[in-house]
């Protein structure tokens, strides 16, 4: 039944769940906020404690979260796996995050990139956005950071795949 405001007619939401193509019982996401919660995120973060926090936190959220521990571990886990979003430090041994948003513009510009670092220098942080990235999250972080800015950049890049 609708409802009737000066403003505007709400009607009641259509129910577009469907069944998933890999079989299991968990319906598709009806509406664009579910699907940003069912996104695949892939943390790189050579500190093991700031991985196993990133992953709980997402993982708490609903997004499905794979965590390595350097961007050669991430560059054999974007070639398996289709990942929405990358959330990357900067500051790593071997490769760094800049090397993993170069390679991800090059060979996965369809995946979103947030970088997670200590850099608290706005020229750097304003160098590393200039890049492309998504979002920039200061370290140490709340879950409320994090949430917000994975939030905003699965919207955005929902937005961005929807336009093309």
């Amino acid at each position: 039944m609708e409802e009737k405001s000066k403003h505007m007619t709400v009607a009641p939401a259509a129910d577009h769940r469907r069944e998933p193509a890999d079989g299991s019982p968990h319906a598709a996401p009806a509406s664009e906020a579910d699907a940003a919660v069912a996104a695949n995120l892939l943390v790189v973060d050579d500190e093991a404690p700031i991985r196993k926090l990133l992953r709980q936190y997402l993982e708490a959220a609903g997004y499905g979260c794979r965590a390595v521990e350097s961007v050669a571990e991430a560059k054999v886990a974007l070639q398996d796996t289709a990942f929405d979003l990358v959330l990357s430090d900067i500051n790593m041994p071997a490769a760094s995050g800049i090397d993993l948003i170069r390679y991800m513009q090059d060979q996965h510009p369809g995946t979103a990139v947030v970088v997670v670092s200590v850099i608290n220098d706005p020229a750097k942080a304003r160098a590393i956005l200039d890049l492309g990235v998504y979002g920039y999250i200061l370290k140490p972080f709340t879950r409320s950071q994090v949430a917000i800015t994975v939030g905003n950049a699965l919207r955005h890049l929902q937005l961005e795949r929807r336009d093309k």
